[in-house]
């Protein structure tokens, strides 16, 4: 239905009005949606979605970041985060895909995922991301006691051991997982499936389009990711 159509229904028209409005009444906004900008981290090359929208998507981004305080995805029932850079590579917006509540598997994701809800903490004065509380309910366990036990899984700060959910310091993460070897990254990976399997493999060329996913969200910059560590 969106074959060929520049801008279904006027949304994007309607998005860059919102967010102009907002910028000239000084004021602060999230961006809530279902489908994720960026680029799907199981896969290689493949937005969430058309690749003109993404890109579209990506250059209104950059140019609202001073007026959006958070960005907010759901759909691929995984638990990830991204970080929008403006073209110089200064990270400028925090974004994250909450998992889902319903478990989900395919041919591009093998593994599955336990389910999953947040809780964010902010300062309500003007939307600053503090912390996040991710709670989990294992499935397994569930299924063998014919019950749930939703419990806390994690706690974003303590974590990862960073001060808080602005770019900066979720770009310096990305820059963590990055390193060889990193165990931060294994800890990542390890939520990523919302702790279903602590087993499941992630190998360099896996571990490489997550990265790249993190920190590049539009064509240029993914693809020079992908030539620079595939």
């Amino acid at each position: 239905m969106t074959l060929n159509k520049t801008d279904p229904a006027n949304q994007f028209e309607w998005l860059e009005n919102t967010l102009n409005s907002s910028l000239r009444n000084k004021e602060k906004v999230y961006v809530i949606a279902h489908v994720p900008v960026g680029y799907l981290p199981y896969a290689t090359k493949t937005p969430a979605m058309r690749q003109y929208y993404n890109e579209k998507l990506v250059d209104i981004f950059r140019r609202y970041s001073s007026v959006i305080a958070g960005q907010f995805y759901g759909h691929t029932h995984r638990d990830s985060l991204m970080v929008l850079s403006d073209k110089n590579g200064n990270p400028i917006n925090s974004v994250f895909v909450a998992p889902a509540v319903t478990p989900v598997k395919g041919v591009l994701e093998k593994e599955t995922n336990n389910p999953g809800v947040r809780l964010f903490q902010y300062k309500p004065g003007d939307y600053t991301l503090l912390d996040m509380l991710q709670y989990y309910l294992n499935l397994t366990e569930a299924n063998l006691k014919g019950e749930s036990n939703w419990t806390l899984e994690y706690t974003l700060t303590q974590a990862y051991g960073v001060a808080d959910l602005q770019p900066k310091s979720l770009h310096g993460l990305a820059q963590q997982l990055a390193t060889i070897d990193s165990k931060q990254f294994l800890k990542y990976y390890h939520y990523f499936f919302v702790s279903y399997d602590s087993s499941a493999p992630c190998d360099q060329r896996c571990k490489t389009l997550q990265i790249c996913a993190i920190m590049n969200l539009d064509l240029v910059s993914y693809e020079d990711c992908l030539k620079r560590h595939l």
